[in-house]
């Protein structure tokens, strides 16, 4: 007689197995969440560190004018400190976000809304400031779907602290971060 498996031993062992799949599949998008939004909150440091040197000069963070969107105050700090790289604009968190690209002609960069995924404050502050909002990711996701964080929006205060605030049903970017920034 051939020994082997039976259609029972063979339904329980797939069974098994795309339990295990499943278990690890969630950490792993849970691990990949965590670990983009720590990235997001790294480079919200360097972005502080940057604007802190500017501050330092300027008396106040990268200010374009009251009008102005964030990517236009972000570029007053791209052209005037050293060091700056412009993949610090992008979230990581962000996929449909491009890096801007170097003119080879002139070797300057021109940031635009499509590359900046980071608002800016509406009003010229400094780091006294406070807990007042410099800056934060504009976007988040719920239930797998879009750009962004899972749940959660990245703010950087004035004072050099970074939150991942926790978006409650019913927020959004604009409720969590108080109107105090700009797109």
């Amino acid at each position: 007689m051939k020994k082997g498996f039976t259609l029972i031993e063979l339904l329980v062992v797939i069974l098994i197995l795309s339990i295990l799949i499943s278990i690890a599949a969630v950490s792993f998008s849970s691990a990949l969440g965590r670990a983009t939004e720590t990235a997001c909150k790294k480079i919200l440091g360097d972005l502080y560190k940057a604007c802190y040197d500017y501050c330092i000069g300027g008396q106040s963070f990268p200010f374009a004018g009251d009008n102005a969107e964030a990517y236009q105050h972000w570029q007053v700090l791209y052209d005037n400190v050293k060091g700056t790289a412009v993949s610090l604009m992008k979230c990581p968190a962000m996929a449909r976000v491009k890096v801007p690209d170097v003119d080879p002609d002139t070797g300057k960069v021109t940031l635009r809304p499509e590359t900046c995924s980071y608002a800016y404050s509406k009003e010229q502050v400094s780091h006294d400031s406070g807990r007042h909002l410099l800056a934060a990711d504009k976007d988040y996701k719920r239930g797998g779907t879009g750009d962004g964080h899972q749940d959660v929006i990245v703010v950087l205060r004035c004072d050099g602290s970074i939150d991942a605030v926790k978006v409650k049903e019913g927020e959004n970017w604009e409720t969590v971060t108080k109107g105090e920034l700009t797109k």
